[in-house]
């Protein structure tokens, strides 16, 4: 079985303007998964739209 790849509209890499995002919302979840934030959540918690 082959695993399907996502698929990226942003460029995510450290040189990427979206990369501290990703992994602002990364720490955040990594810090808060037993209380499942949802995506609305995270989304306020970075300060961009769900």
């Amino acid at each position: 079985m082959r695993a399907e790849l996502a698929v990226l509209d942003r460029d995510i890499t450290p040189a990427g303007g979206d990369y501290e995002l990703v992994r602002r919302v990364i720490e955040k979840i990594s810090l808060d998964y037993r209380q499942e934030p949802t995506l609305e959540q995270l989304a306020a918690d970075v300060g961009v739209p769900p």
